[in-house]
């Protein structure tokens, strides 16, 4: 499976499908999405989602770039699916998780 991790480490950002990362592994879609889950305990496609999200989190935290701009840079289609993959998976916005970022480099004295 290392070849498919490689891959998806290397180029989330493209339109990766599961049968791209079975191939590189030399193996069927099914034995493929099989195996993978057994030893990463979640599917290609979700582990490839935690990847993306986290490269995006990482530019919402350090970037002021727009949402549109993060989420076509981290392989999402729109800001809308990125919104909706965010708040699935951690349970805010990306509005939000800006504005937490945004709140913990702030100083407060008083």
């Amino acid at each position: 499976l290392s070849p498919a991790m490689l891959q998806i480490e290397q180029r989330y950002m493209e339109p990766l499908t599961v049968r791209i990362l079975a191939h590189s592994c030399s193996m069927s879609e099914n034995a493929f999405n099989r195996a993978f889950k057994r030893v990463y305990g979640c599917t290609p496609v979700q582990y490839l989602i935690k990847v993306r999200l986290e490269e995006a989190k990482e530019l919402l935290a350090t970037t002021d770039r727009s949402f549109e701009d993060i989420a076509k840079s981290c392989g999402f289609k729109n800001a809308k699916y990125f919104g909706d993959m965010l708040k699935k998976n951690e349970h805010v916005t990306p509005r939000e998780l800006r504005a937490m970022y945004q709140g913990m480099t702030q100083i407060k004295f008083f």
